[in-house]
């Protein structure tokens, strides 16, 4: 027999040798401090959970072409998450008034700019037209949900890691004055403290990302508009292209400051360009390169000008300040070789 106290071994189970104390009176101690100082919270429900849905970034492996190329769409990463957005005609019957006058023509269509965003994924948009027409690529509010099953693993090893971080705990406290029989109770009550706040830690980061699960799964086709001003709407529906990577969704009962419509035909190759959009979450960003080629035929433009994760869909816009692509893609493993599709090509799709 080992006394929990001090650690001394002897052939009585009754008391100590050395220190004197009863072992089944400090056993009784221990228990009470136990229950005064080492109440946990109940486990969650893991078995019941793992199964959901985690939010992974929609952004990684969405849209290829032609076997090289990725949309530059935001990772949603611990996620493309909002609070709960405002609603109501209210937000922006008034919009353009709330805007700062712009200095130039690239502010000007900064302000036209939108964030859009699907509990899975994050990009732009832009207001085609003044009655509150948006226009963005398919893939922002279509993600692509291949990464779903990884992220069903990865919660459910969140989970896995709570418990065994609350038996381990446990196991700790029970051996702590036979690993430090010198040790104090102000000691012993200060480890478990520093135990129980690794584990609420834990705790607290597996339930917000069982939350959230539970939301993606139910609202994966919620679409919300970020305005230049802050304002969130809730897009109910939308209209996607079957032939190429875009979307056209609808603010109701608005006016909204449109684009003007530039004709990417009318752009000397080597002109200065710009794209505008939500690149990692840095809201209405602003980045210029040149037009670097025209693709008539498949309505296809490639630039320069950065095109980040979060800029699908935003506006790719020439010196004048005219819109004249959507902005797509980038090749990957390369600089400098991004893509919009048309702004033609969007208007003649959607019948603009």
């Amino acid at each position: 027999m080992q006394c929990p106290k001090c650690g001394h071994s002897q052939a009585s189970d009754t008391e100590c040798e050395r220190c004197g104390i009863v072992f089944a009176k400090y056993q009784q101690y221990l228990d009470r401090q136990r229950e005064q100082f080492h109440a946990a919270p109940p486990r969650s429900g893991l078995s019941k959970w793992w199964v959901i849905l985690l939010l992974v970034p929609a952004a990684y492996g969405l849209y290829h072409f032609a076997h090289s190329s990725r949309p530059a769409e935001d990772n949603a990463g611990d996620l493309a998450w909002t609070d709960e957005p405002s609603s109501g005609d209210a937000v922006i019957a008034d919009y353009s008034a709330d805007l700062d006058l712009p200095r130039n023509v690239i502010e000007e269509v900064r302000n036209s700019t939108v964030t859009v965003r699907t509990l899975l994924s994050s990009g732009s948009g832009f207001f085609v037209r003044d009655d509150c027409f948006i226009l963005t690529n398919k893939h922002v509010v279509r993600p692509n949900t291949d990464g779903l099953e990884k992220a069903r693993r990865q919660v459910e090893t969140q989970g896995r890691s709570v418990h065994d971080y609350k038996m381990k705990m446990d196991e700790q406290a029970a051996r702590f004055f036979i690993e430090c029989p010198r040790c104090s109770f102000e000691q012993y009550q200060k480890f478990l403290r520093s135990m129980e706040k690794r584990h609420d830690q834990l705790k607290k980061r597996y339930e917000k990302n069982q939350r959230k699960l539970y939301d993606a799964s139910y609202n994966l086709d919620e679409v919300i508009v970020e305005l230049a001003d802050g304002n969130e709407i809730v897009v109910s529906g939308f209209e996607t292209s079957e032939a190429h990577d875009l979307a056209l969704l609808k603010l109701d009962d608005a006016r909204c400051p449109a684009v003007r419509v530039g004709d990417a035909r009318k752009v000397a190759v080597g002109d200065r360009v710009y794209a505008i959009g939500n690149p990692v979450g840095l809201s209405h960003s602003v980045t210029s390169g040149v037009l670097s080629r025209f693709y008539d035929a498949d309505g296809l433009i490639q630039t320069d000008a950065p095109i980040n994760p979060g800029n699908s869909g935003g506006p790719l816009v020439d010196r004048s300040g005219r819109v004249i692509g959507i902005n797509t893609f980038k090749l990957q493993g390369v600089e400098g070789i991004g893509f919009a599709i048309s702004i033609q090509t969007a208007i003649d799709e959607f019948d603009l």
